[in-house]
């Protein structure tokens, strides 16, 4: 959608993110990213950036990729933009080590903010004033740790990134039968997404909805450490996730509560396995973490032992422990009591 549609609040927010494919190697990450930009690439328009870049390179093929929608709307000022679309297999490619430079760029151009760029050699001077970027990227957990210094989790560009972490390795029955998967609804779909243009107007029931969520503290909110400053941007992360569903249904351009309610639930989806980004080996099946809230929630209430029992069953002994801290600090599992020996029941929130 680049900065073709947008909602308007304090100033026009864009529907463009970035999103890191996060788990161990071999998992399907880089044929996901693969599975999209087959149909993306085809898209008359819609630029796409080098896949290793640094800073300034970055910015040189931003400055190329310049936009021209011959439309009249209000925001006359949009009508030149310049947008780009990120889409490396893994994350080295892009920032092989720790670039500060890069880094600065990345967050200013996901909030579409104007950027100059002086440099010395070549007498270059470039200004975009109205720069995007959208990222897709694959990465495994212990490069983005080794590579991301502590501090950045408290800085701008990964309070702008939504983490999808799994560590689910399907198997096919026979590796030798797979046909090539071509879906002529999915590159229509595409192509009409990438044809609209306009605000989109906001009902009554989603901006009730919306600003109820926002006044309860959006919760429920991640609590791990790393993501504290993450939270500040979930409103913005669920106003762009809204637009993607509300496109996603139809031509209209139109916030409902049904497009809340879908938002709200792809990123409670991902928010509650970011924690695991964070372990460097996690041994511990999604879907045991899928049966034990499943179970929790029909049981209504589970001492810590019931808990340790079922999980004991499907899960490495040696995991549990943690296992039951990461479901807590991502709000999978709330503590309902504690009794007198300190023992405590668990509950889904």
């Amino acid at each position: 959608m680049q900065q073709k549609v947008w909602v308007q609040t304090s100033a026009p927010l864009y529907p463009n993110i970035y999103a890191f494919l996060v788990g161990p190697p071999g998992i399907g990450k880089s044929k996901s990213i693969s599975a999209i930009g087959k149909y993306l690439r085809e898209l008359e328009g819609l630029h796409i950036a080098p896949t290793s870049v640094t800073g300034a390179s970055l910015i040189d093929a931003l400055d190329a990729a310049k936009v021209r929608i011959d439309v009249s709307t209000k925001f006359d000022e949009r009508l030149d933009y310049n947008s780009m679309l990120a889409m490396p297999d893994e994350l080295s490619a892009l920032m092989h080590e720790y670039d500060r430079a890069l880094v600065a760029v990345l967050t200013t151009v996901y909030d579409c903010l104007p950027y100059s760029q002086t440099r010395r050699h070549g007498d270059v001077s470039i200004r975009i004033q109205h720069p995007q970027l959208s990222v897709l990227a694959g990465d495994t957990t212990s490069h983005l740790l080794k590579t991301l210094p502590e501090g950045v989790w408290d800085q701008g560009l990964m309070s702008r990134t939504l983490l999808i972490f799994s560590d689910d390795r399907p198997m096919q029955d026979d590796i030798f039968d797979q046909k090539e998967f071509y879906s002529e609804d999915l590159e229509h779909d595409l192509r009409s997404i990438f044809a609209l243009q306009g605000q989109c107007s906001v009902t009554q029931p989603y901006r009730d909805a919306y600003n109820a969520w926002r006044r309860a503290g959006c919760p429920p909110a991640p609590t791990h450490p790393r993501l504290v400053h993450y939270n500040s941007r979930r409103s913005a992360h669920l106003l762009k996730l809204s637009i993607i569903a509300s496109v996603d249904a139809g031509d209209e351009l139109v916030l409902d509560r049904v497009h809340f309610d879908r938002a709200l639930d792809w990123l409670l989806s991902a928010e509650r396995y970011m924690p695991f980004t964070f372990q460097v080996s996690s041994s511990v099946d999604s879907r045991a973490i899928d049966e034990v809230v499943h179970w929790v929630k029909e049981k209504g209430t589970v001492s810590s032992g019931q808990l340790i029992m079922f999980m004991a069953q499907r899960m490495p002994i040696n995991t549990i422990d943690r296992t039951i801290t990461l479901m807590k600090d991502s709000r999978m599992l709330t503590v309902a009591s504690v009794d007198r020996f300190g023992l405590e029941s668990f509950k889904v929130p």
